[in-house]
């Protein structure tokens, strides 16, 4: 029973919809239609067939109101009501019929709104109704108005006889209630005055063209300008006062706005936020600020012997110039254009250039520059930065692809002897070979690791030295001692040159033996079979080799350095190559099929680790198959004094500050991290 009685509501409700005398559509939140009556169906032509799920301006809004229909359909979505909107419709046959709509809402069960009930009128005949009874009613207007300047007839007592539509525009007062009575727009205080010009043009005393104010009915001021004439009666008394009154308080807030505007130009000009020419279009210039004469470097003086425009513009920039001119007289105006102007020392200044056409002759212009040097520095920081960036985050992925290949080698050397060793049985010769290879290929991982990791403090500036006094001689024994085994697989002879004599320094020993263990796996590496590796280590004073038998420190305030040289006979190194030999994730041949392994962060580990202790490292090559020497120099004197300071002190207090101020002198330099 209740689907019943639903039904037949429904069948109720369509009826009268379809069946009312006004237009009914029922749209969906999204503008499209739903319900399309019999009344719309008559008046636009179109069956609801045809319309029923098109959005409702693809079909009847011309072009210029989809805009406004869309924003009506915005708001009733967004229930916005009341909302009632007048607009034409296109029927199908192209003719526009105009629409009165009302329009309301329906919201779900979450009230959100979910359809959209118009109700419209056609008021297109009403329409065109009133348009033509409004242009007969501007017609007789006009011919009530013919004169545009206030007519009134005075008696000589300044009573109104005649009050014409204009003066009743102007004044604000009818014929009605100005007939009859003294001139209503006198103030008060002015009625003797101007009963004694009235007596003075019945004498014929009467100066025309004269501008006064007078007080509209709404008591605002209004400035006439006044002309009057007499109509004599047949007695003096009789006479009549004729005053022609031109409403002069539009020229008068013109004339006010253009000394505004002036003075606003004015001070425009004069503020120099941007540079200002006024001039012609053949190039001449009359005037400009101040800032267009600091951005060309020109004084007032320059300008008054005859500096032009067009002088000052490269040759480069003439035909955009002329397109420009030729746009502006088009326009009166052209669409703003950078150029560039030739500073008095000769260098190009890039500018931003716009300016309007003024005169009937459109021959005069006034240009506003605005200087670009600062942009245009700016997008060329911006460039390189992104240049730079573009070339980190290639060195990155190439680093990503070294690390995954040098990462899985030997892994996959450990995972295949690992397999053959516990799946069959071998012979103890193979099985030591495999236990050495495992063993090997962990201590190369392990380096690997050790290598990441320390790098991974530098760019956090996390890796600190634990330093004190030693000696550089057994170190860098330990160091060949370590890779003369690596020299013997590849028959290359490794030769040391050590100074017995070397004195102490202050350093880290672990990390020192790091810095010369990396330079010489990095000269094994690259140097082939039977080649020679030297390793020399001498103390120099500002360059110059010292003879440590016989050299007094005491004697010496000169800065003296130990100097470690590693030279070999390899590979050697490309000369375009050689300035970034020492950057992290740096090296010549990055591809993961490269004849030599490695991360390439062994000379970033060097380099940061002498810097740290207040050294420097150089690299030096002649070229591709001509050895390398790398030499690495740390300072002696400063770090000795203050060694013997911790190592002599007594004190635990002078101690500690000493320490400390160590560790902040060789806090490492912030290194930019990879993005």
């Amino acid at each position: 029973g209740l689907v019943k009685a639903l039904s037949k509501e429904r069948d109720l409700n369509s009826a009268v919809v379809d069946t009312a005398g006004s237009l009914i559509l029922v749209l969906d939140r999204a503008g499209t239609i739903i319900q399309f009556n019999r009344t719309c169906e008559r008046v636009t032509g179109y069956a609801a067939s045809e319309v029923r799920g098109k959005r409702v301006w693809e079909v009847f809004s011309p072009s210029e109101d989809v805009n406004t229909v869309q924003q009506m359909v915005a708001k009733l979505r967004s229930a916005i009501l009341p909302s009632e909107y007048e607009g034409d419709w296109l029927a199908k046959d192209g003719t526009r019929r105009r629409i009165a709509w009302s329009n309301t809402v329906l919201f779900d069960d979450r009230s959100s709104v979910s359809y959209i009930i118009s109700t419209g009128l056609d008021i297109t005949e009403r329409t065109r109704a009133e348009s033509a009874l409004n242009e007969t009613n501007q017609t007789l207007q006009a011919l009530i108005q013919a004169s545009p300047l206030s007519i009134t007839l005075l008696d000589s007592k300044g009573n109104v006889e005649l009050w014409n539509p204009a003066a009743e525009r102007i004044f604000g007062w009818t014929a009605a209630e100005a007939i009859g009575n003294f001139m209503p727009s006198v103030p008060l205080e002015k009625r003797s005055e101007f009963q004694h010009n009235i007596e003075m043009a019945l004498c014929g005393q009467f100066r025309n063209g004269v501008e006064v104010r007078r007080l509209r009915k709404d008591g605002s001021p209004v400035d006439i300008s006044l002309w009057a004439a007499v109509i004599q009666g047949a007695t003096r008394e009789q006479d009549r006062v004729l005053s022609v009154v031109a409403d002069v308080s539009d020229r008068k807030r013109a004339e006010a706005a253009l000394q505004l505007s002036q003075e606003r130009l004015t001070s425009f000009v004069e503020a120099n936020i941007i540079g200002i020419i006024f001039g012609d279009v053949d190039g001449g210039i009359d005037e400009v600020n101040d800032e267009f004469l600091r951005l060309v470097g020109y004084s007032r003086e320059d300008l008054s012997g005859n500096l032009r425009w067009d002088a000052l513009t490269p040759a480069d920039y003439r035909l955009l110039d002329a397109d420009r001119i030729a746009e502006a007289k088009a326009k009166g105006a052209c669409a703003p254009y950078e150029k560039a102007f030739i500073h008095k020392d000769g260098h190009c200044v890039p500018v931003l250039v716009g300016y309007s056409l003024l005169g009937d002759d459109q021959r005069q212009t006034i240009a506003f520059i605005l200087d670009l040097t600062e942009r245009h520095r700016l997008e060329q920081a911006l460039r390189d930065k992104a240049d730079e960036l573009s070339q980190v985050n290639r060195l990155k992925d190439e680093f990503l692809a070294v690390l995954s290949h040098e990462l899985r080698t030997p892994l996959n050397a450990i995972l295949g002897w690992s397999q053959i060793l516990r799946k069959r049985q071998i012979d103890p010769v193979a099985q030591g070979r495999a236990l050495e290879t495992i063993e090997r290929s962990a201590k190369l991982q392990t380096q690997l690791i050790d290598d990441i990791l320390d790098v991974s403090k530098i760019i956090r500036g996390k890796l600190r030295l634990q330093p004190k006094p030693m000696i550089l001689t057994p170190v860098i024994d330990a160091a060949i001692d370590s890779m003369r085994p690596a020299a013997a697989a590849k028959c290359i002879h490794l030769d040391a040159q050590l100074d017995p004599n070397i004195n102490e320094i202050y350093g880290d020993p672990d990390r020192l033996q790091q810095v010369v263990w990396n330079l010489l796996s990095n000269a094994i590496k690259f140097t082939p079979e039977r080649g020679r590796v030297t390793v020399k280590l001498s103390e120099t004073e500002d360059g110059k080799p010292l003879d440590t038998s016989t050299f007094n420190v005491q004697n010496s305030d000169s800065p003296r350095f130990v100097e470690i040289t590693i030279i070999d006979s390899g590979r050697g190194i490309a000369p375009d190559f050689l300035p970034f030999v020492f950057d992290r994730f740096r090296q010549a041949d990055s591809t993961t099929t490269r004849a030599a392994g490695g991360l390439g962060l062994g000379l970033a580990i060097v380099r940061h680790l002498v810097e740290l202790h207040g050294g420097t490292v150089e690299a030096a090559s002649d070229g591709i198959g001509l050895g390398a020497v790398f030499t690495v120099k740390l300072p002696i004197l400063r770090m000795r004094v203050l060694a013997e300071d911790l190592t002599t002190s007594h004190n635990p207090a002078a101690v500690s500050t000493a320490s400390e101020s160590l560790s902040e002198s060789l806090h490492p330099r912030s290194f930019n991290s990879l993005h």
